[in-house]
C-alpha cells in the first residue's frame, strides 16, 4: 500500500513513476475513479 501522489489517497495496486531519485505513485483502476473525481482539484492546489 502506497499513497497515490495525486490524490493522497491509499491505493491498493499503484503505478509507479521514476522522477530522478524519487519515486512517485499513481493510483490505477477503481482507486483512480473513487478518489480522483473528488480530491484531485485539493491535491492540485497543494502540490503547485
Amino acid at each position: 500500500m502506497a499513497n497515490c501522489a495525486t490524490c493522497g489517497q491509499p491505493c491498493d495496486s499503484p503505478i509507479m513513476v521514476k522522477r530522478g531519485r524519487r519515486v512517485l505513485h499513481f493510483c490505477s483502476g477503481d482507486c483512480e475513479v473513487m478518489h480522483h473525481s473528488s480530491s484531485l482539484q485539493a491535491a492540485g492546489k497543494r502540490s503547485m
